[in-house]
């Protein structure tokens, strides 16, 4: 048989995988033949097998092999394990960053991490010790702004892998053009070539260094393309002054900048032939840079630009993958001319990046590294949506900061959205240059350390004061477990010593603590299974179960034994735990937030605003946006799907407003029925409803501010010629009057107040559900949980399908060892259905299941659940409960000899 038509599938991580090598996707080489591995998402052996033998027809059969019509409605699960792949990877051309998914994926991860800071935190230099590259200058690092895209490190035992995507053809063609028009506009003035390459070098918030592609400019190399391109530039310049419709309007203004100028002027230099001319020589260079590249494998859209390079190299030859990606990821002067960073979108690179301060080996860690925040100083206002979109999706949050200046400008308003959002568990700080902290009234490390910690004090504080989260009360009592005081990250990594090299371990060791509470919404698996179980040399085989006939025969089972617990349960809630909350009360905290947002906005389109209100004032340092910046948010709206410029980010900033009014809200507003709750218990229940409500508000903030209005950010965009920046202005404001309403009285108030109150009350629901099954456990609960019955139908089938399946796959033998049988539920159960997990714990540290075996041949089950009922109240449970477990067990049995006896599981 040819290798490249095998397919395998195997069990792990509770679903079935298919591997093989598809035909249609290159590999790291470039040639067709890629080695797939595919979640089939199925725990039915059979559903895979079938999946297994399609693939295996279409590997033999060349007319099947291209994307069929039709195939995702007829067959959705074929069409997932092989089609899509190559639908993915030819529509993946307007969106490169999708390919590092494609060929890369992330996998699941015992830690998922993401560094924030600030610019000249430090964060870069922490990241190569923590992954063992500070010797060989990766990730790079500069005294400004030096990570410029999204850089994901995938440290596990595998061979090093990396993909590197590269910013869209059009998007780089409008970077281009808008650092050549900087340098013609500044030729206009001063002809000197040195002035005139500074304009060209790089844009403002220094996200695009052109230098770095074209090389630095200097007297001494006349034939250097950079030097050529400048006097092109200047020759160009010379020659538009001869224009009389150019000299006219060069005459008649004093403007140096490009923003100074009218649209309308700006408009026929960008249309005159010679500025193409000049762009697209920037093009061929950056196209030559490209061919010289010998290593590796691009894949080109249609056009000739390049969407992705990818390489491989064996896990000994860590220094050689460094040495040979420098070119995208190098910002090092000498190579100025021949780099390709600036074009970067995004890098994802696998490997064994284990430094020897990691505590062990074997993890799976994703470290996320991305731009430092607050680079347009005291104008950021916000967090990017990518950011916030992280903060939702990781493990953990590494707030770096440096330990010199501490807690000033973004990392301050980063620092309140984490609470704001509910997410502080996932919190760390790390403070760099600790080691720089020297002062005569300074003279121990505890007194250092106490004066960093006073700010984060100070900050918690305000952030107390802005969103009523006690949450930061908590986080102050444990600031020693969740802050970091790190120095000596110049040194060598195996310099590093002492109590910094100690506390570099414990940091590391922090990317394993489990939260407290994870935030996302629990789904209990059917079927967990760990994959070091998997991974023995003689694995036991997978039975097949068919999971609808398993859950037929438990509802059978559940109907003749719990007839009446269902109306038990009612009567024995009355007085249950529940939340409450006073939901009329929403309308001034969203009214609140809409009002900052409106006022910041009138402020930068119109250098004033007509709105009453005590916030006024708070956004007095707000000046008039120049007319350019406007457009250049608008452009990038419409043509790139990128929803913010530089310190203009709309959508970030109304969600952020909202999430802090949303904390202030539930903080004010929450009602406790039948209990009073611990501190710790109300936090973690508030957290807990911060975190729903700003994930689903912040989709709603994107689909109303964007989506829906797109046609006027278009019309806002194509604006031009005199008049256009206040009719752009209108637009915008239009757009905002719409979205984000101030007007209690008009129709958009009613839908939005409509739509907020939906999404509290849905959180609100399903937490109390969760708190009634017991899936949200309070701290002084533990004694009224042993006395009323709080489980319901759903969670009693859930946790009688668990122990059936540990009793299919290790038979009834796993009953002798009781350690195993525990483990294994733990692990079935992931923190779920707390309350009955426990219960059913103690009923077999007591005994009970052995004993209900060793007794049914010779009693009735009524007998047996008497007995067994009684025995188990002697332990201070409710008869109700005691019963409940009896039953359970019963019921387990009988499932379990059914699926016997009729052959279902092949035991």
């Amino acid at each position: 048989m040819n290798p490249n038509n095998q397919v395998k599938i195997f069990y792990k991580l509770n679903s079935w995988y298919v591997q093989y090598i598809h035909p249609k996707i290159p590999n790291h080489k470039g040639d067709l033949g890629r080695n797939v591995e595919i979640n089939i998402h199925t725990q039915i052996e059979s559903e895979a097998q079938s999946i297994k033998n399609k693939i295996f027809h279409i590997l033999n059969t060349p007319s099947l092999q291209d994307l069929q019509s039709n195939i995702g409605i007829e067959d959705p699960q074929l069409y997932y394990c092989y089609y899509r792949l190559i639908d993915e990877y030819k529509n993946n051309i307007n969106d490169p960053d999708k390919y590092r998914d494609l060929l890369l994926p992330l996998p699941s991860a015992d830690a998922d991490v993401i560094f924030l800071g600030a610019t000249g935190s430090g964060k870069t230099s922490l990241i190569r010790h923590v992954i063992g590259t500070d010797s060989l200058n990766f990730p790079l690092k500069s005294k400004s702004r030096a990570t410029t895209s999204d850089m994901e490190i995938i440290i596990r035992d595998n061979s090093f892998r990396m993909v590197i995507t590269f910013f869209p053809y059009p998007k780089i063609n409008l970077l281009i053009k808008e650092r050549v028009m900087d340098a013609i506009i500044a030729s206009f003035y001063n002809e000197d070539l040195s002035y005139i390459f500074e304009k060209l070098k790089e844009n403002k918030p220094q996200t695009f260094k052109l230098h770095h592609i074209i090389g630095n400019y200097s007297e001494d190399q006349k034939e250097a393309f950079v030097n050529r391109l400048l006097i092109n530039i200047l020759h160009f310049s010379k020659e538009l002054k001869t224009d009389s419709k150019f000299s006219q309007i060069l005459d008649n203004t004093d403007a140096q900048f490009v923003n100074e100028y009218p649209e309308s002027f700006l408009d026929l230099i960008k249309n005159h032939q010679n500025f193409e001319i000049l762009t697209k020589s920037i093009l061929t260079y950056i196209q030559n840079i490209f061919n010289n590249v010998k290593i590796g494998f691009f894949q080109y859209d249609e056009n000739g630009w390049p969407l992705y390079w990818e390489y491989e190299e064996d896990k000994q030859n860590k220094e050689i993958l460094i040495k040979n990606s420098k070119r995208f990821t190098s910002n090092y002067y000498k190579n100025f001319g021949k780099l390709l960073t600036p074009l970067v979108s995004g890098i994802r690179i696998e490997g064994p990046f284990y430094s020897d301060f990691f505590p062990v080996n074997t993890k799976v860690v994703i470290l996320r590294d991305g731009q430092g925040l607050g680079h347009e100083g005291d104008l950021d206002l916000a967090l990017s949506i990518k950011t916030l979109d992280l903060l939702k999706r990781v493990d953990k949050i590494i707030l770096v900061d440096n330990g010199e200046q501490p807690m000033i400008g973004l990392t301050l308003i980063a620092l309140e959205q984490i609470f704001s959002r509910g997410l502080s568990s996932k919190l760390a700080i790390a403070f760099t240059r600790f080691d720089l902290i020297v002062a005569d009234d300074l003279p121990s490390l505890k007194d250092r350390q106490n004066r960093l910690k006073n700010p984060i004090l100070d900050s918690l504080n305000q952030i107390f004061k802005k969103n009523k989260s006690k949450t930061t009360f908590e986080f102050a009592k444990k600031i020693d477990e969740q802050v970091f005081f790190l120095g000596e990250l110049h040194k060598p990594s195996d310099k590093i010593t002492g109590f910094y090299k100690t506390e570099l371990q414990k940091f590391c060791s922090f990317f394993f603590i489990k939260n407290e509470k994870e935030l996302e919404e629990i789904i209990p698996p059917l079927n967990p299974i760990k994959e070091k179980e998997i991974l023995i040399k003689n694995p036991k085989q997978i039975l097949k179960i068919d999971y609808q006939i398993l859950r037929s025969f438990i509802d059978l089972q559940y109907t003749n034994y719990f007839q009446d617990f269902g109306s038990n349960h009612k009567e024995g809630s009355k007085n249950k735990l529940q939340l409450n909350f006073k939901i009329e009360k929403i309308t001034e905290y969203i009214l609140r937030a809409n009002i900052q947002f409106r006022i910041l906005w009138d402020m930068r389109l119109f250098g004033r605003t007509t709105i009453k209100s005590p916030f006024t004032s708070q956004f007095g340092q707000i000046g008039k946006e120049n007319w350019s910046v406007v457009k250049a948010l608008t452009r990038r709206i419409v043509s790139y799907n990128e929803y913010e410029y530089r310190h203009l980010k709309p959508v970030s900033e109304l969600s952020s407003y909202i999430a802090t009014e949303l904390s202030c809200f539930f903080s004010d507003n929450i009602l406790w029925n039948n209990y009073v709750p611990l501190p710790a218990d109300s936090i973690k229940v508030l957290d807990r409803m911060r975190f729903d409500t700003t994930r689903n508000s912040d989709l709603f903030v994107f689909d109303s501010l964007i989506r829906k209005n797109i046609h006027l950010w278009e019309n806002a965009y194509q604006k031009s010629g005199t008049g256009s920046a206040t009719q752009r202005a209108n637009v915008l404001n239009s757009i905002f009057n719409s979205a984000v309403p101030i007007d209690l009285s008009c129709s958009q108030w009613n839908d939005l107040e409509l739509h907020y109150k939906g999404i509290i009350q849905k959180s609100f629901q399903l937490l109390n559900n969760e708190i009634e099954t017991g899936k949200i456990s309070f701290s002084d609960t533990t004694k009224q949980d042993s006395n009323v019955t709080k489980v319901d139908e759903k969670s009693t089938k859930q946790i009688v399908q668990y122990i059936v399946e540990i009793l299919i796959k290790n038979d009834l033998k796993i009953l002798n060892r009781s350690k195993l049988f525990i483990g294994l539920l733990d692990d079935y159960c992931k923190n779920s259905f707390e309350p009955e997990r426990k219960k059913i714990i103690l009923s077999i540290n007591e005994g009970i299941p052995e004993r209900i075996l060793s007794e049914s041949p010779h009693l009735s089950e009524e007998l047996i659940i008497s007995k067994f009922s009684n025995q188990l109240t002697i332990t201070g449970i409710s008869n109700e409960f005691a019963e409940w477990i009896v039953k359970c067990w019963i019921i387990s049995y009988n499932v379990y000899n059914e699926f016997k006896e009729k052959n279902i599981a092949k035991l």
